[in-house]
């Protein structure tokens, strides 16, 4: 399981004409599921979900890096994005086929989403949607972060 994650001031979430979701300050995480994460993905997800909820992302005049998304009282917005598992090692084009199907990662992106909900507000896209997800990066501030 990889996540994406930047701090941003503001990001949004659209689908064709309709805002699905939207932050102020806090973290947008892109999450890709693989064929790999189809075992032990309840452990996985326990792992990233403190990740995001304990590493210090935000910061306080003269202090970089010293507060975690609770402690600034800020919200989640996550979004799908399989491209995480595109391969170009080869050739033009992105190889996908380490991705999980979609009907197995859309079961664990569920339960990723509502484990986070459980500690946090979270807004979110679609699974599988095309998505158009606009973001003000903070700093610029982003993490990469796999289990």
């Amino acid at each position: 399981m990889k996540l994406l994650i930047q701090r941003v001031k503001k990001a949004s979430v659209r689908i064709e004409e309709e805002v699905t979701g939207t932050i102020d300050k806090g973290l947008v995480i892109f999450i890709s599921i693989s064929k790999d994460d189809l075992e032990d993905y309840n452990e996985k997800i326990d792992y990233l979900i403190r990740k995001v909820l304990t590493v210090k992302f935000f910061e306080e005049p003269e202090k970089k890096f010293s507060k975690n998304i609770k402690e600034i009282d800020g919200k989640v917005l996550v979004a799908s994005q399989f491209t995480l598992d595109g391969r170009v090692k080869k050739g033009t084009k992105p190889d996908f086929s380490q991705a999980a199907l979609p009907v197995d990662a859309e079961k664990i992106y569920n339960k990723f989403v509502k484990a986070l909900r459980s500690e946090i507000e979270v807004e979110t896209g679609k699974f599988g949607a095309y998505m158009q997800v606009e973001l003000v990066n903070d700093g610029p501030v982003t993490f990469y972060i796999n289990k």
